[in-house]
């Protein structure tokens, strides 16, 4: 929840004056695009984790909000210079900062397709990703997993 509310703050904070007199759009060269696709992603990739989507993403989506929390609290600590900063940029690095704990906060979930821990219970018998990580496969038949692995 977080981190879709902070990619939601984080594009309107685009559009408030960051620093003399001017909004992202037409201080940043570039940077305001950047600043607008994480806020989108952030937004999309919350809702998708709030939804139950998130392991079904190829994504861990946890980590990657987090990386674009990181992304865009850099460029808001880089390009914003407190003495002259404006609403905007205190916007800018509060939603940035939110989009950062949120990612944080859903933690590592991990793709299913990556070796999930738990067991498939309604799969067929045949190889998938080891719950233990010993190996890179490891055979399940159906009812338990087996000893039986390949890499």
């Amino acid at each position: 929840m977080a981190a879709a509310a902070g990619g939601g703050l984080l594009i309107v904070s685009e559009f408030i004056d960051w620093r003399s007199g001017a909004s992202a759009w037409e201080f940043f060269h570039g940077v305001d695009v950047a600043l607008l696709v994480i806020g989108l992603l952030a937004i999309g990739l919350g809702v998708a984790a709030l939804a139950g989507l998130g392991r079904s993403l190829p994504v861990p989506v946890g980590r990657t909000i987090a990386a674009f929390g990181v992304v865009a609290t850099t460029v808001a600590l880089i390009f914003v210079d407190t003495d002259t900063a404006e609403a905007g940029a205190i916007l800018g690095l509060l939603s940035s900062l939110s989009i950062l704990v949120g990612g944080l906060l859903l933690g590592d979930q991990q793709p299913a397709h990556r070796g999930q821990a738990t067991e498939p219970s309604a799969a067929a018998p045949g190889w998938y990703p080891d719950p233990r990580r010993a190996a890179r496969l490891r055979y399940w038949d159906g009812v338990d997993w087996t000893e039986r692995t390949s890499d």
